[in-house]
C-alpha cells in the first residue's frame, strides 16, 4: 500500500519545512491556526493525488550491450546461465 503513494514522502517532508519556518518566524508573525491547518490538508492531499493520477512505473529493463550496441538479451524470459 505505501509504494502505491509514491510522494507521500515529498508531501510529508514540505509538511516539515512549512512547520520548521512557521516555529522559526513565530515571533515575527502569528501564522492563524486555520491557515497552518489548511496549508498541511493541501500539501498530504496533493501529495496523495498526485500519486493516484501518477502511479509508480515499471522499472527499467535492463539493456545487454555487445561492443556498444544494446542486444536483446542472449537468454529467454529472463533465465539466465547462472
Amino acid at each position: 500500500m505505501l509504494t502505491r503513494f509514491q510522494y507521500l514522502k515529498i508531501g510529508l517532508g514540505l509538511v516539515l519545512a512549512f512547520v520548521g519556518t512557521k516555529m522559526l518566524i513565530s515571533d515575527l508573525y502569528k501564522i492563524p491556526i486555520g491557515l497552518s491547518l489548511a496549508v498541511v490538508a493541501a500539501l498530504i492531499g496533493g501529495a496523495v493525488v498526485a500519486s493516484l493520477l501518477r502511479p509508480p512505473g515499471k522499472p527499467p529493463v535492463p539493456v545487454h550491450t555487445h561492443g556498444g550496441v544494446p542486444v536483446s538479451s542472449p537468454f529467454p524470459d529472463g533465465e539466465s546461465n547462472a
